[in-house]
C-alpha cells in the first residue's frame, strides 16, 4: 500500500492519520483510539514503577514544593524589614 497524503508505505490515504477527517464518526474514532492509546503508555508506565519508588518520586515532588514555599516565604521576610 502507498498512501498519497503521507507518502508512507504501510496504509492508504482513507487509513492516513495525517489526512483531514471526511465526518464526524472518522474524526471520533481517531480521537478513541488517541485516548486508549495513551491510557494504555500511562498505565505500563505506572506499572513498572513498584510502590516504593512511587511513593519516593511523590515524596520529593512534595519536599520541592515546600522548598520552594519556604523560598518565598524567605522573600516576603527579607521585603517587610
Amino acid at each position: 500500500m502507498h498512501c498519497s497524503n503521507c507518502h508512507g508505505t504501510d496504509h492508504n490515504i482513507q487509513k492516513c492519520k495525517h489526512a483531514p477527517a471526511l465526518h464526524g464518526q472518522q474524526q471520533k474514532a481517531r480521537d478513541r483510539e488517541s485516548l486508549s492509546l495513551s491510557s494504555t503508555s500511562d498505565t505500563s508506565v505506572l506499572s513498572d514503577l513498584d510502590s516504593g519508588e512511587l511513593q519516593d518520586q511523590e515524596w520529593q515532588a512534595e519536599m520541592d514544593r515546600y522548598d520552594e514555599l519556604c523560598a518565598r516565604a524567605d522573600v516576603v521576610r527579607e521585603r517587610e524589614r
